[in-house]
């Protein structure tokens, strides 16, 4: 596999080995958003991914609203399922600094 690219396969396999972690070894199953934690800074694309200068802007995204998408996507109700990877990337990220095991 070429360096650039990103097997969504293998992408999946590791996502889903570590939630059955957190949900099975751990028994987390669910993280609470602390009401002063639920904005955050973003850096929207592409900014994001051109580091040889500083981002000009940013944005703020809500936790809560993420939340709210990925719960649409789960009941079948969201239009634009594959541009949920935005808010779930903000999830995880979020899921992972508050468990640090």
């Amino acid at each position: 596999m070429d360096y650039s690219d990103i097997d969504l396969k293998t992408l999946k396999r590791a996502v889903n080995a570590i939630l059955d972690h957190l949900i099975e070894d751990l028994h987390v199953e669910k993280v609470a958003i602390e009401e002063k934690e639920d904005f955050y800074w973003d850096c929207p694309a592409p900014e994001i991914y051109d580091s040889s200068k500083q981002p000009v802007q940013l944005d703020a995204g809500r936790l809560s609203d993420d939340v709210g998408f990925i719960e649409a996507v789960d009941r079948g109700q969201s239009r634009d399922v594959s541009y949920n990877l935005v808010h779930i990337a903000s999830i995880l990220r979020y899921v992972g600094e508050k468990v640090k095991r």
